[in-house]
């Protein structure tokens, strides 16, 4: 045992202040604790330089699209520390490698340890993000947390945490052990405790259809669902941190339950009711996202993204989907949360034409509409009386026209990507030193204005440029013009 001094910095390697750290408010400090917090520091750097190494530099740049792809640009992006942080983490802990294995059991078997680093991984391997409820802390020091998937309860020293948080709330964190203490892995994200009814309830149903989709065989437990779902869980996370109640519900949520107990629990239904809304749409987004690209024995084994493209196929989605539209309703009926059918057609392109009208009468009408055959004889879009500020601006328009036409995109949806590109080349000072990166990026935009799925990956080998590289040009794109693929202009 050792004496605590006042000033002095931790030696467990934290780089905080000893008093705020393993000598927070105590008169000693355990050795142990010392060694094994140094070795889990030690231990998360080493991972970090092990993840961030050229050989799965590839890698990393396919798991950080997926991750980002479920994220609408509005609520996070990847000039975000944070955000960044985050999809690191995920990326180590959860995110499986082409062989099969995830970066820290790839880790745990290639490199050299001692014996803490063998025992702190052989928990951390297993180590998912999930949802705690505070149940308890003191302030400065330590939170109490208790799973509210499998009940189980740790405790984590965390002065930062312990000084933000309140009993009640719910946090969506990976926790790790460290010796025989538990520690955050990186930050997490806060929901409201009233979140916890419908957010359970969701999660139980999900868990549920991933079971069934495993087969009976399967190991049923909540780690594999934790660790296969995650980046879709943490996206919806994010969207129901942003959820805008309406000024009457706001207005609602002001009343004392113990002076209007009847009408406090009528409001709570009703939220409760509208958080179970989004999460029900943040889950089927995914769901449908998946849907559309797997084999359907109704439509002759082709998948509805493969049937579409004949006549015939169309037909037989449009009956699948008016079955689906059915049981829909019935949930809406009932009172449940129920999905718009709608948003698979969008993604199948079946709803072209009122979508188009939309997209048109949002970036204006200004260029004279005919054939698209006459998009390359200048006659549709007039390139020379369009004031561009510089000419690498317009071969990329014209790059990016001529990808559209090929992909099937007609002489309207094509003007209106052009008048979108021509508006952003505006409102910036954007010098392009690749025009390839930004065809790219301006083709991926109107798939995404239109929710059509088109896999970064595919544009990048079509266009020779990578696909981290779209997807930040393409968020440069979303910022700067404020787009919202889910606002009245883009919902019909």
């Amino acid at each position: 045992m050792r004496k605590a001094r006042s000033g002095r910095m931790c030696p467990c390697g934290s780089g905080r202040p000893l008093d705020s750290c393993c000598g927070l408010n105590q008169k000693v400090v355990s050795l142990t604790r010392v060694r094994w917090r140094r070795a889990g520091q030690l231990l998360r750097r080493r991972l970090g330089e092990f993840a961030d190494s050229q050989l799965y530099a590839r890698e990393a740049s396919q798991a950080q699209e997926l991750y980002f792809d479920l994220i609408p640009p509005e609520i996070a992006d990847q000039e975000d520390d944070f955000t960044m942080e985050r999809c690191f983490e995920w990326y180590i802990f959860d995110y499986t490698l082409s062989g099969g294995r995830t970066v820290i059991e790839e880790f745990r078997q290639t490199c050299e340890l001692d014996a803490l680093e063998r025992q702190l991984l052989a928990d951390w391997v297993h180590a998912r993000t999930t949802f705690y409820e505070v149940v308890d802390l003191e302030k400065g020091r330590w939170v109490e947390l208790r799973n509210i998937l499998d009940q189980t309860c740790c405790r984590v020293w965390d002065a930062t945490v312990a000084g933000g948080v309140e009993p009640g709330i719910i946090l969506y964190i990976r926790v790790l052990k460290v010796g025989e203490e538990y520690e955050f892995s990186t930050g997490g994200l806060a929901l409201p405790g009233l979140y916890k009814a419908a957010l359970l309830k969701r999660l139980k149903s999900d868990f549920r259809a991933f079971c069934r989709k495993l087969g009976p065989d399967s190991s049923r437990d909540w780690n594999a669902f934790l660790r296969d779902r995650a980046h879709a869980i943490n996206a919806m996370v994010l969207e129901l941190g942003t959820l805008n109640l309406s000024p009457a519900l706001q207005s609602d949520l002001d009343l004392d339950p113990f002076e209007y107990p009847e009408q406090a629990h009528q409001v709570m239904d009703r939220l409760s009711a509208h958080i179970a809304q989004r999460i029900t749409d943040s889950f089927l987004d995914d769901f449908y996202e998946q849907w559309i690209h797997q084999v359907i024995p109704a439509l002759e084994g082709k998948s509805p993204l493969q049937a579409v493209q004949s006549a015939a196929g169309r037909a037989q989605v449009e009956e699948l989907l008016r079955e689906l539209e059915k049981i829909e309703k019935i949930r809406a009926r009932r009172g449940e949360p129920h999905y718009d059918i709608n948003k698979v057609r969008r993604k199948l392109g079946l709803l072209p034409e009122k979508r188009l009208a939309r997209v048109h009468n949002l970036f204006g009408s200004g260029l004279p509409l005919e054939s698209t055959a006459a998009l390359f004889d200048g006659d549709l879009v007039r390139w020379d009386e369009l004031k561009w500020t510089a000419s690498a601006h317009a071969a990329v328009a014209r790059q990016a026209a001529a990808a559209l036409h090929e992909q099937g995109f007609s002489a309207r949806q094509i003007q209106a990507a052009v008048q979108l590109w021509y508006e952003f080349c505006k409102k910036t000072t954007l010098r392009v030193r690749k025009q390839q990166l930004w065809a790219a990026a301006l083709v991926y935009t109107v798939h995404r204005l239109y929710q059509h799925f088109i896999p970064q990956q595919a544009l990048a080998r079509q266009f020779g440029v990578s696909a981290s590289a779209i997807s930040g040009s393409y968020r440069h794109i979303w910022r700067v013009m404020k787009l919202d693929s889910s606002s009245d202009q883009f919902k019909k």
